[in-house]
């Protein structure tokens, strides 16, 4: 993986830590649509991760 794969995963697992803040949710929404199609599997699990909340 890259340097790249790595901060956008440090910063989406930053923001889940804070997802049950409404402002800070809709952020950890559009930083994972962001990133959807750059780095799909990444994304997905994360998207399960804060499902599994």
């Amino acid at each position: 993986m890259d340097e790249k794969i790595y901060q956008m995963a440090d910063e989406i697992v930053q923001l889940l830590d804070f997802a049950c803040d409404k402002k800070i949710l809709e952020l950890y929404k559009m930083v994972c649509r962001r990133y959807l199609y750059i780095y799909p599997s990444c994304i997905q699990f994360y998207v399960e991760a804060y499902r599994e909340m």
